[in-house]
């Protein structure tokens, strides 16, 4: 062997001992940091796991919530529907009533509008919105059941314009204003006409009524059917309407506007 393989024989022992001796002094700080990173991906999985079972568990609690206020929502509109509607077949049944007793050819013919009135009330009312086309009708044969009772041609101008096909609305919503003209109203002079007007325009339905005020009939239930007319706009229309109350001592108006779906 000559002196240049002892060279090269040498430096390559003095190579592997650093080699040696840099792997003995670097594993503590390769486990250090092996310890590390994993502790670090094991603290990811556990706020990525627990963050999205407090995210399932909110939403499921929100979904639980939101279904009870829907419940309640629909509970409480089935129990002012129901405040309305006995009312209304109470005074139908005394003018059916009245022509029954005076032995009136228009009987046969109110038995069968109040026939057909209940149908809607009973079978097509318990939805929270119904064709706004059947609920003008329902209203028209309330009018006409209403009006039989009178011994004159009633002095009450009912108007419709615009179209209102292709619209739903909550049903009897506008039923208690028109209740309202006969409750406490003045429908027999012909000088001061009631009147109610209903406009549907570019998805808004505008109401208006305005009747001259009984004096002589007090109610002591005056009101209550107007509340629950107001509760129910308020619950189902929060952001959706604006209503208008008018009673001026000798006439009572009202206005109402409200956005259709």
């Amino acid at each position: 062997m000559d002196w240049v393989d002892y060279f090269l024989y040498y430096a390559d022992i003095s190579v592997v001992s650093c080699n040696c001796k840099n792997r003995d002094i670097g594993w503590p700080f390769q486990l250090l940091n092996y310890f590390i990173l994993n502790t670090i991906w094991v603290l990811c999985f556990l706020l990525v796991s627990t963050a999205y079972w407090f995210i399932k568990d909110w939403f499921y609690h929100e979904k639980i919530k939101q279904e009870l206020e829907n419940q309640n929502l629909r509970s409480e509109l089935l129990f002012l529907k129901s405040q309305i509607n006995p009312h209304m077949l109470f005074n139908t049944l005394n003018n059916i009533y009245a022509l029954a007793y005076q032995g009136s050819p228009k009987t046969a013919d109110s038995v069968l509008k109040l026939s057909e009135m209940m149908q809607y009330l009973l079978y097509e009312t318990s939805e929270l919105r119904v064709p706004l086309q059947k609920e003008i009708v329902s209203i028209q044969r309330f009018i006409s059941l209403q009006t039989l009772g009178l011994r004159e041609e009633p002095a009450l101008q009912f108007c419709v314009q615009g179209d209102i096909g292709h619209y739903q609305l909550a049903p009897l919503l506008l039923m208690t204003f028109v209740e309202n003209i006969f409750k406490h109203g003045v429908v027999n002079d012909k000088k001061d006409p009631a009147t109610v007007t209903i406009t549907v325009k570019k998805e808004i339905l505008y109401f208006q009524s305005r009747n001259k005020i009984n004096q002589y009939l007090k109610d002591d239930t005056k009101g209550i059917g107007l509340a629950n007319t107001a509760r129910r706009l308020a619950l189902l229309y929060r952001d959706k309407h604006e209503l208008t109350i008018n009673n001026g001592g000798t006439h009572y108006q009202v206005h109402l506007q409200l956005k259709l779906e």
